[in-house]
């Protein structure tokens, strides 16, 4: 039997991850942000999930390193120096990992 607060947890990682994906293709007129929005309300299977949420982090990656031509300064700045479409590509990224965590603890065995 499943834990009703790992359930509670499940949930509300599941809230997080959609509320900050919804907001990053907003603020960055993501081509995804219609499949998001089409996201259901209860904590589907993270496997449905990745392919929108990877597609999101490489467009927030290259928006991230928009109008630096040098790779070694693009890593220098993204590192120390982080823009807002890095933080919020991190952001997202961090969201999706705790929820894939949370779902797979949740599996019996």
């Amino acid at each position: 039997m499943v834990d009703p607060t790992s359930r509670k947890e499940l949930q509300s990682a599941w809230v997080l991850l959609r509320l900050g994906m919804r907001e990053a293709a907003a603020a960055y007129r993501s081509p995804v942000a219609p499949r998001i929005s089409a996201l259901p309300a209860v904590p589907p299977d993270p496997a449905s999930v990745e392919p929108i949420a990877r597609h999101l982090i490489e467009e927030l990656a290259r928006e991230a390193g928009e109008g630096e031509a040098s790779p070694i300064i693009r890593l220098l700045k993204r590192t120390f120096r982080p823009n807002e479409a890095e933080k919020t590509r991190r952001n997202v990224e961090k969201t999706f990992n705790d929820y894939v965590k949370l779902w797979q603890a949740q599996k019996p065995g």
